[in-house]
């Protein structure tokens, strides 16, 4: 017993470390590039940014959120054949995405050395998630740790190095990021599980990925739609310094949602293995003692954001903040525990392969999104953006938790399980 408990505790430590990593420095990058490129030329950054969040996006549904729940019943060989597989077809959509993401980007008006800039840091990041997950699915969780450090402390540290030299151009900057991100990506293929084993056909893997996660690269869309909508109306009516400020507030509450991230990163697997075992029952048991666990912290995470919001605002911005951050945070504050209650119910409809409501209800979120979001912003400026943005998974959240309130009582296994 001890030595399970040392093992799982190990194992969650971990993890959080791994969070500790991408959020810590995630934030230290976003601080060292507002004092270096200015409120107006992190605001271009931003809103690059938003584009590749799109794109990284929809990976993540049609390749890393499948494997996570499918490899659970994979084991041996079959697990190795699977993970290639997974690579290759990560490989083949990256390749043709990063093309047509410097042709939009190239197309929109930037030069041509930010629109490779662009798609080397698309093409980098997302085959790094990739591997990344596939060391979490199959429990080399230090392997996705000195991955992340690399990627994410490496890219910071070299941005602090570089960036002055360079003149902090947003062409040299996610240059940078990108050689940064394809470190780390080379670092985890020289561990990841499935490298020099033949895959499965990879004709049968896309078309059981795209059944899984068609439902989802549609939730991908209209999710970016829903939450970057406030974004894009504060870009269009104030402009991309005021994006800069919005992007830094939520830095801010990014260090402070490191757990809610380490969630994203365990919780399928687990899900998807109680599922397997004991049905739903099991699968709605799990996701209960996880919920009770998390309540304390995430509020405590509420209320320290309540509490100071002056100091971290100022290590952000310097002495003087701009005007309307300190509203921004107070709104920013209440994201994570509205996030909280949306990941658990997310994990759930995926898990139960129930990703057609997902997407029905983004869809909802973001057509209403798109109505309102100008008028609140425009009437409210940007207290009225954080508000909406720290509601949204609350919404999310009532209206999947009425969809579940009529299967909590069954204990059948989900059909992925019974194969």
């Amino acid at each position: 017993m001890a030595s399970y408990l040392r093992t799982r505790w190990g194992s969650r430590s971990l993890v959080l470390l791994d969070q500790g990593v991408l959020s810590g420095f995630a934030f230290l990058t976003t601080l060292v590039l507002i004092r270096g490129m200015g409120l107006e030329g992190f605001g271009v950054y931003s809103l690059l940014a938003l584009g590749w969040m799109w794109g990284l996006g929809v990976v993540q549904a049609l390749l890393l959120q499948p494997m996570q729940t499918l490899l659970g019943s994979r084991i041996g060989q079959r697990r190795r054949a699977y993970l290639s597989g997974c690579w290759r077809l990560a490989v083949g959509c990256m390749g043709m995405a990063s093309a047509l993401a410097a042709l939009v980007v190239f197309g929109l008006g930037s030069s041509a050395l930010v629109a490779v800039g662009f798609a080397f840091f698309l093409v980098a990041r997302a085959l790094q998630m990739q591997l990344r997950g596939a060391a979490f699915a199959v429990g080399e969780r230090r392997q996705a740790l000195v991955s992340d450090a690399i990627g994410q402390g490496g890219g910071f540290l070299a941005i602090v190095w570089l960036g002055p030299l360079l003149d902090w151009s947003l062409h040299s900057i996610l240059l940078i990021q990108a050689a940064a991100w394809g470190a780390a990506a080379g670092y985890s293929w020289m561990g990841f599980e499935g490298r020099g084993v033949r895959s499965l056909p990879l004709r049968a893997m896309a078309l059981r990925h795209w059944r899984f996660g068609r439902w989802l690269v549609g939730m991908a869309v209209v999710r970016w739609v829903a939450s970057n909508g406030f974004l894009l109306a504060v870009a269009a009516q104030f402009g991309p310094s005021s994006l800069a400020i919005v992007r830094g507030v939520q830095a801010i509450v990014g260090v402070a949602n490191l757990g809610l991230a380490a969630m994203e990163s365990v919780l399928p697997t687990g899900a998807a293995v109680e599922a397997g075992r004991d049905g739903e029952r099991g699968l709605f048991r799990y996701l209960r003692g996880f919920a009770l666990k998390g309540f304390v912290p995430v509020g405590l995470l509420v209320v320290c954001l309540l509490w100071i919001p002056g100091p971290c605002l100022v290590l952000v911005f310097g002495k003087t903040p701009p005007e309307g951050a300190r509203e921004m945070l107070m709104g920013l504050a209440f994201l994570p525990a509205s996030s909280f209650l949306y990941t658990l119910y997310s994990v759930a409809y995926r898990t139960l392969r129930k990703t057609r409501a997902l997407f029905w209800c983004y869809g909802a979120l973001a057509i209403l999104v798109a109505g309102v979001a100008p008028t609140v912003v425009g009437t409210y400026g940007l207290a009225g953006a954080a508000w909406g943005m720290a509601l949204q998974p609350m919404v999310l959240a009532l209206w999947l938790a009425c969809g579940l309130a009529v299967r909590s009582g069954s204990r059948s296994k989900p059909a992925w399980a019974q194969k």
